[in-house]
């Protein structure tokens, strides 16, 4: 009984310590900023990993298997044009979008209800910088396009920069270098 109890107290604070950190935003380094750093670390794995899955397609169709590296930072994502990004998707279409005006801000989609959608839900008119975290109006994004076609919103060029200048010999494989 005792074995029980004690069990179900280590549980009990294991699982308000793990919360508590987690609610709070901090990572193992114990700062905000490196939490924020940590977030940025992972989307930028995520954009490497689409960029060497399009260069493993493009090696299949060739048939030219030698090698498959994921090259410079500065080609894993692109800068692409507002007018070819369906935002209620955050998808590069590649031709243009329907512009859908609000509150004097363009704004871009071509679906079905993709006006309406932005017209009446106010949250699909914003994203997350990957890099800084913040809410960025998409109408005034600098916005890019990793391989698969995702959409990535920058609050600036700046913030596009930092996020590339994250990686290193570490952040390659997702493990920061220490401060």
């Amino acid at each position: 009984m005792k074995k029980v109890l004690l069990s179900s107290m280590i549980f009990a604070v294991l699982s308000i310590f793990i919360s508590a950190v987690s609610l709070t935003g901090y990572s193992y380094a114990g700062s905000k900023e490196a939490g924020t750093r940590d977030i940025a670390i992972a989307k930028l794995q995520t954009i490497r990993e689409a960029h060497i899955a399009k260069k493993r397609l493009e090696a299949l169709k060739t048939g030219n298997h030698g090698g498959i590296t994921s090259g410079p930072a500065s080609s894993w994502i692109t800068r692409v044009n507002p007018n070819e990004v369906n935002m209620v998707t955050n998808h590069f279409e590649s031709e243009a979008q329907g512009v859908i005006k609000i509150d004097g801000n363009s704004y871009y989609g071509s679906c079905e209800g993709c006006a309406e959608n932005m017209k009446n839900n106010p949250s699909t008119r914003f994203a997350t910088d990957p890099f800084t975290n913040s809410v960025v109006d998409k109408s005034k994004a600098s916005i890019f396009a990793d391989a698969s076609g995702r959409v990535w919103y920058f609050e600036s060029e700046n913030s596009h920069k930092d996020l590339i200048g994250l990686i290193d010999r570490e952040t390659l494989f997702g493990y920061a270098k220490p401060e």
